[in-house]
């Protein structure tokens, strides 16, 4: 595997970015634990929420912005965005198992306890190898075992199944 110089702090970040999205869960399971019905569909019945953590399990994505299909494996997808002035704003990441990245920001969406609609931009794509920027849409259900919707606007889609923690906390 060939390196480059500097590329070393970006994996290590990626590296720790990762590991708290997938630690966030099981640290904040005595906060989840109080909210969370045993109906896993959704966290709580309606209310307003401020923040979403999401964190879903591997999945192979399916490519089409490179004129043929290609199914790279992925880690899954993982995003954090919390109100800032009433606009939601965070970011959201998919990793290649072996290889490549898709990364942006969520600019704006509609969030409570049960449900959100996040709007976003991809700005880096080397899992498929499209250009960017690109408007994004992720939506769902609240809870645990949920689809995870993400769209690219005319571009791929792809469907993760994992938890969606819709929270009037801030993290």
């Amino acid at each position: 595997m060939n390196i480059s110089k500097g590329t070393g702090p970006k994996i290590l970040a990626i590296a720790i970015y990762v590991a708290a999205l997938a630690a966030a869960p099981t640290l904040l399971n005595g906060t989840l634990a109080q909210t969370e019905s045993a109906n896993t569909t959704t966290t709580a019945k309606g209310g307003p929420a401020n923040s979403i953590l999401i964190s879903s399990s591997g999945k192979n994505y399916q490519c089409i912005s490179t004129g043929t299909a290609t199914n790279p494996p992925t880690l899954g997808i993982h995003l954090s965005a919390s109100k800032e002035g009433g606009t939601l704003k965070g970011q959201w990441h998919i990793i290649g198992t072996e290889f490549g990245e898709k990364k942006g920001t969520i600019t704006e969406g509609t969030l409570d306890k049960t449900k959100y609609e996040l709007k976003g931009r991809e700005s880096i794509d080397t899992l498929c190898g499209g250009k960017v920027p690109k408007e994004v849409t992720i939506s769902g259900n609240c809870g645990t075992n949920q689809r995870i919707n993400f769209r690219i606007i005319d571009g791929s889609h792809g469907e993760f199944t994992g938890r969606a923690h819709c929270s009037d906390l801030l993290f």
